[in-house]
Order: structure tokens, then C-alpha cells, then sequence
């Protein structure tokens, strides 16, 4: 008792206790005490007060016994009220006194000690003790606490202790043996491969493969954001008015973003170089591979957000997620080029996050890129005898063309979706209750 004291005290809390016969130093520790008679108020005031207005009661006319329990005495004095009758009670009290219909006494007299309070209050303008009412349900809306830290401070608070969550979750032992279970894959499968034209399919499919591995991974590690104890955790500090949700889910996809992305991020910058990935004069192709790796990543994590907040439950979200995630990477252009997508499907390409992140990373592979050609061709792509090949002309092969051969519309695109898909999940957090 005395630690939920220190908490209404110190850390600004409204408590309310339902407690059964407390010893006396309990009793003592209580500001404020309601007492209730099947429903209806015998008491609502200091605590200390309750037991010099049951002693007023003319019914009981005596004050309370030494070596009594305060609590105790007035738990029977309730229980006995409860047990009269109309006779009774009429008898007691020789009939000139009002009492409730079924025969009690204490709920009549608390209402009319109140009505004496009011009437002091009128008459002098002073009233010698306060007393509680029970506040209506449009009183208690009105007079909610408005947000007493500021937006920042919030913000800063609420995004440490998400990085703190999620560091544990997300960069652990098993995800770091996973991330280096898949570097020492991809490097073995796709080690230093040759710059030239029997090798174009190769690069491409290393590209995809680490779309689909890693991004993958992000969306479905992303559903269970807003699920579970998280969302319970949510609902109760906003119902306190502890923060607002628009700082809460900044600080939450902020850490995620850092936590989430690192070790994916850290495993394509190692496999850029361990495959022997186009790696230009000045690093350039090295720094837009990597940003483009990125912002493929927080756009597929941005998608998984999305579904965590959009779906009812996390059992059904975990269902629904992977299988649209699988449906968005189909029409992303390698399985399919885009050239040879039907017309009533290959609009849904513009729809994916993986449209836009496999054709930036190619045009920054290929674009400008003169492949050497091999001296035995295995696997044709782009047109024959054009020696050494333009990757230009390797992109054309593969449907990319107009505004997604450019490297600036598919990083604006992935930042687009990245925008939409946490706007809307924004919203609809702020509409769950």
C-alpha cells in the first residue's frame, strides 16, 4: 500500500483499491474512501471523516469501540444497516425519521449530512470539511488531463526505450547466424563471377535473390509490431494521456528502421564485394547499391507495418502477409519481364516495392556498363553480335524501360511507398481504441 501511495504521490497516478478488511496502519494510508450499501453511496470523502459521520448516525448512536478496527466496524455497521427492515428501522427511530424503502438508514443520512454541507456553503460561504460526489460520465471526458510532457521529450523517451526492445529482438545470436548463413550462401554460389555476357542472368538473379531473402524477412518480422502486448501496452499509456500516438509510432518505425535493417543491410555490402558486383572508378555504384538496398528494405518493412496495424489479429496477419508479399515480388520483373506481363496484371507492377527496388539496383549494374562478351555464349541476352554489349541494352531486354530504366524515379517510388504505407498505418492506429 505504502508503494501505490508513492506512486499517486510521486509518479502522478490516480489509484483505486478494492480491499477487504485492512488493518488500521492500512486503513490510515488511504486519502480518499467510498463506502456503497447495495449500490448506493454511505459514504465518498476523506477517509478519515468516514467514521465521525457513521458515529453522527442517530441508529447508531455510539462511537466506536477501543481496540476495534476502524475497517471492521464499518463494514458491520453497512451489514446490520443492510439487514433492517422498514419496521424496524420506523421502530428505532419512533417513525419521525426518513429512511430508504427497504428499510436502511446510513444511505438516507449520508444525503443529508451533504444537503447540510451545501447549505453551510451557502449560508457562510465556507464549508469546514470537502466532500466527494461521484463525477458524471461527461465531467470525467472534460476534465482529462491534457499531455504533460512535450512532443519532443516524448518522442526522445519513447524512441530510446524502443531501441532498447526491438536491439534484443531483432540483432541476436540466431539473426546474426542467419545473416551469415546467408552471406556464406550467396558468396559460395555466386563467387567473383566474370564481367561478361554469360554472367548477365547470373547478376540478375543474385539481385533478386537478395530482394526476396532479405526483404522477405523484414515484412514478416514487422507484422507483430502492433500486436499483442504491444498494442495492449499502447492502449493503456494512451488512455493516461502518457504521449501522444504520433510520437510513439515515429520513436517505434524510427527504431526499426535502425534495428530491423542493419544486419540485412551489413550482409549486401559484404556480398557486393565477395560475388565481384560492378564497383565503378570513384565507389559511386558501391554507395547507390547500398542506398538503394536500403530504401528497398524500409519500403518492403513500411508494406509489413502496414499489415500489422490493417489485419485484425496477428495469426491472421502472419497468413495474409507472406502470400500478398510473394504476389508483389511475381510481378516485381524477374520471373516475368515486364515486356511479357499480360496487360491485365502487368499494371500491379506499379503497386510494388520490389518493382522498384530490382529495377534500380539493375540500372545501377548495368546502366552505362559495357559487358564484355564471353567467347563461348551460353545464355543470350540482348541482341547478338554486338560486342562488347551496352547494358543499356541488357535492361531493354528485361521490359525496363521509360521511367523505371531511370535510377531517381525508382528511388523516389520506393520513398513514395514507403510514405503512403506508414501514413496510412498511422491513421489507422490513431483510430484504434
Amino acid at each position: 500500500m505504502r508503494t501505490l501511495q508513492k506512486l499517486c504521490k510521486k509518479g502522478g497516478h490516480s489509484i483505486v483499491t478494492v480491499i477487504h478488511q485492512p488493518r488500521t496502519t492500512i486503513f490510515e494510508l488511504f486519502d480518499d474512501l467510498l463506502l456503497l450499501s447495495k449500490g448506493e453511496e454511505v459514504f465518498s470523502g476523506p477517509a478519515h471523516m468516514a467514521r465521525q459521520i457513521l458515529e453522527s448516525c442517530p441508529i447508531i448512536g455510539t462511537p466506536l469501540p477501543k481496540q476495534t478496527n476502524v475497517a471492521d466496524w464499518i463494514l458491520d455497521l453497512i451489514i446490520i444497516d443492510e439487514k433492517r427492515t422498514l419496521e424496524l428501522t420506523l421502530n428505532s427511530k419512533g417513525g419521525d425519521e426518513e429512511c430508504a424503502p427497504d428499510g436502511r438508514y446510513l444511505p438516507i443520512h449520508w444525503q443529508r449530512w451533504k444537503r447540510n454541507q451545501e447549505d453551510e456553503l451557502e449560508e457562510t460561504g465556507t464549508v469546514k470539511r470537502k466532500f466527494h460526489r461521484l463525477s458524471t460520465l461527461d465531467e470525467l471526458k472534460n476534465s482529462m488531463p491534457k499531455y504533460s510532457a512535450p512532443f519532443f521529450m516524448q518522442l526522445r523517451l519513447l524512441t530510446r526505450r524502443a531501441v532498447i526492445q526491438t536491439k534484443g529482438e531483432k540483432i541476436s545470436l540466431a539473426t546474426i547466424i542467419a545473416t551469415c548463413a546467408y552471406i556464406l550462401f550467396e558468396s559460395a554460389m555466386w563467387f567473383r563471377m566474370k564481367n561478361d555476357t554469360n554472367h548477365i542472368y547470373e547478376r540478375n538473379s543474385l539481385i533478386f535473390f537478395m530482394i526476396i531473402g532479405q526483404a522477405n524477412g523484414v515484412v514478416i518480422s514487422s507484422v507483430p509490431v502492433f500486436k499483442g502486448f504491444e498494442m495492449a501496452l499502447l492502449k493503456r499509456e494512451r488512455s493516461k494521456k502518457m504521449y501522444r500516438v504520433f510520437p510513439y509510432f515515429l520513436a517505434k518505425t524510427t527504431a526499426d528502421m535502425t534495428t530491423t535493417i542493419l544486419l540485412p543491410l551489413v550482409h549486401a555490402m559484404i556480398v557486393f564485394f565477395t560475388t565481384n558486383m560492378r564497383l565503378t572508378e570513384n565507389g559511386g555504384s558501391f554507395f547507390m547499391f547500398s542506398f538503394l538496398f536500403y530504401l528497398t528494405l524500409t519500403a518492403a518493412q513500411s508494406f509489413g507495418l502496414l499489415m500489422s496495424v490493417a489485419l485484425p489479429t496477428l495469426q491472421f496477419a502472419l497468413i495474409i502477409t507472406p502470400a500478398l508479399t510473394i504476389f508483389l515480388f511475381i510481378v516485381g520483373g524477374f520471373y516475368i519481364p515486364f515486356s511479357n506481363m499480360p496487360v491485365w496484371m502487368g499494371w500491379l507492377k506499379w503497386f510494388s516495392f520490389a518493382t522498384y527496388g530490382y529495377c534500380g539496383l539493375l540500372v545501377n549494374e548495368w546502366s552505362g556498363n559495357n559487358v564484355p562478351c564471353a567467347e563461348s555464349v551460353t545464355l543470350q541476352i540482348g541482341p547478338q553480335d554486338v560486342c562488347p554489349l551496352p547494358g543499356d541494352e541488357v535492361l531493354t531486354s528485361l521490359g525496363i524501360n521509360g521511367a523505371l530504366s531511370h535510377l531517381w524515379f525508382n528511388i523516389l517510388m520506393l520513398i513514395v511507398i514507403q510514405l503512403l504505407c506508414r501514413g496510412i498505418a498511422y491513421k489507422l492506429l490513431r483510430s484504434s481504441r
